[in-house]
């Protein structure tokens, strides 16, 4: 279907991503029926087009007149409207029964039509058999909200025809957006491998971590948003059902498990932004409250301390893999340790310091108190460069402790040197590696499983969710046998079965081969 003005598409439910789907429909040249069973809703999508039409022909970002694309719209309460389709794009909510209802009767109305379900996390496969004929049924997984996000999944069931997946890749790129092709597996690409950034995070906070400190360690890490702001911007009930969704499809598989906090906060109808609490707080207007300071791990004062009236400290550091190299990189005049105020010992593998306090320990795999130091630290360095995060740490500290002599002295001197520092208990892991190392892992096994190839799996990541790197090349950058080696010692350390590596990669470590072959997983 090459002529721009001949496709012909319905779109079921007029919600929020039913009309960004009917935006992308209209701006790519076709004629659009929006079909709800709602008048409200029907009128509220067309105003809301029209409005967006407006306010990007104002803009100079609108190919075609405002009044010639709503003209191409129509809108309908049955599914009659969709008879000729040659699309039929279901966009109604996340119930299983609900869509298996309306494909049957989509596809009775739409003999010749392509199918296609919006769902982020349930079986195309089950949605498809109520069809008659599933070859034509498959999944286009839009991101909200779609007339921005740029990735679209495309999932075909058991039994989608080869050659209709084919056309859902070409539909994909009228209108403008990036496809990758997903296996109908649990939660497909994105939302699956998007569950340890949420979930790892949760359960560090229930550990004690200060939610302002999960979220300032993993923007140190290069992420926009911490998982705590954005788990408020999504609606924590959204996150909390696709998480549920994914680890009943995974038959209870722990790692997906979600934390019992989710749950209630939803029963409290702490939903974030849009009930002005969450896990932050925010007025009318839907800006965050600036509220008190949380207590600091640590105890220690506000950043910016002088360091022995304004000297530049001399940082010295241990080691040669991706930490230690950015380190030296950040620093401003990388001293050695003869006469350094401060040792940052980088090795994984490093032995305890004989009770040293101006000697920090890599906490990527372990704690402080378990490395026998009574210092530790964690960075991630952010993909593709940026200001560098060192987390903080002093043995055995817990949230609300006072601060030890070291650790002030540590924190100043890595200020002074001007790196950002971010105070943490002392959990084994530290914060921003948890939850890295885990997505990273995530990605292995799925891609492993033939989810998708390795491009794919780290596009979607960084179109889906705004990832600042896909997990597998992130992985790569951090060294995947340095990944490997923490991840076991934190499964050992913390007897938690989440954190063992995958036994390919451990025997890839174990075989000295550090990388991911591209021939690793399915290959379309």
């Amino acid at each position: 279907m090459t002529d721009r003005e001949t496709l012909r598409a319905a779109v079921l439910g007029a919600g929020t991503m039913g009309t960004g789907i009917a935006q992308l429909l209209l701006q790519a040249g076709a004629a659009v029926a929006l079909v709800d069973p709602s008048p409200a809703a029907l009128e509220r999508a067309r105003a809301s087009l029209g409005d967006l039409f407006a306010r990007l022909a104002a803009k100079g970002r609108l190919e075609d007149d405002p009044g010639a694309l709503l003209a191409r719209l129509s809108t309908a309460g049955d599914l009659g409207a969709a008879a000729g389709a040659a699309w039929v794009i279901e966009a109604a909510p996340e119930d299983l029964a609900l869509k298996r209802e309306l494909f049957a009767r989509a596809a009775a109305a739409a003999p010749a039509a392509r199918l296609a379900t919006n769902t982020s996390t349930l079986s195309v496969t089950a949605i498809a058999s109520a069809c008659p004929d599933p070859e034509r049924v498959l999944g286009l997984h839009f991101f909200n909200p779609p007339g921005l996000m740029r990735l679209v999944e495309v999932v075909p069931g058991v039994r989608t025809a080869t050659a209709v997946v084919e056309e859902a890749v070409a539909l994909v790129r009228r209108l403008g957006r990036e496809p990758i092709v997903a296996k109908d597996a649990p939660g497909f690409v994105v939302n699956r491998l998007a569950r340890p950034f949420y979930l790892e995070s949760i359960r560090l906070h229930a550990e004690g971590v200060p939610v302002e400190t999960v979220d300032a360690a993993l923007r140190g890490a290069g992420f926009r948003m911490g998982p705590f702001e954005l788990l408020d911007l999504i609606g924590i009930d959204v996150n909390l059902a696709a998480s549920e969704s994914v680890y009943r499809a995974f038959f209870e598989e722990p790692r997906f498990r979600p934390h019992p906090l989710q749950r209630a906060m939803v029963e409290a109808g702490l939903l974030g932004r849009k009930t002005g609490r969450g896990f932050y707080l925010y007025d009318d207007s839907g800006e965050r409250v600036a509220s008190a300071p949380a207590v600091d791990p640590g105890g220690l004062a506000a950043p910016g301390t002088s360091w022995r009236g304004g000297a530049a400290p001399a940082v010295a550091v241990r080691g040669e893999g991706a930490v230690a190299r950015a380190l030296r990189a950040a620093l401003p005049a990388a001293g050695d340790e003869e006469g350094a105020d401060l040792v940052l010992d980088a090795r994984l593998d490093a032995p305890p310091p004989a009770g040293r306090d101006d000697v920090a320990t890599l906490s990527w795999g372990r704690s402080a108190a378990q490395a026998g130091a009574r210092l530790g630290f964690s960075a991630v360095p952010p993909p593709g460069g940026g200001p560098l995060t060192v987390e903080l740490c002093a043995a055995g500290a817990l949230p609300g402790d006072p601060p030890t002599p070291a650790l002030s002295r540590a924190r100043a001197a890595l200020e002074a040197a001007g790196l950002n520092v971010v105070v943490v208990p002392d959990v084994p892991g530290g914060v921003a590696f948890r939850v890295v190392a885990r997505l990273c892992d995530e990605a292995v096994r799925a891609l492993l499983e033939g989810l998708a190839p390795r491009r794919e799996l780290d596009l979607a990541m960084r179109l889906g969710v705004n990832y600042p790197a896909g997990p597998l090349e992130w992985g790569e950058a951090l060294g995947w046998g340095d990944v490997t080696m923490a991840l076991r010692s934190l499964a050992e350390g913390t007897l938690e079965a989440r954190f063992a590596p995958h036994p390919w990669l451990l025997g890839r470590a174990a075989a000295g081969e550090a990388g991911l072959p591209e021939a690793a997983g399915r290959q379309r």
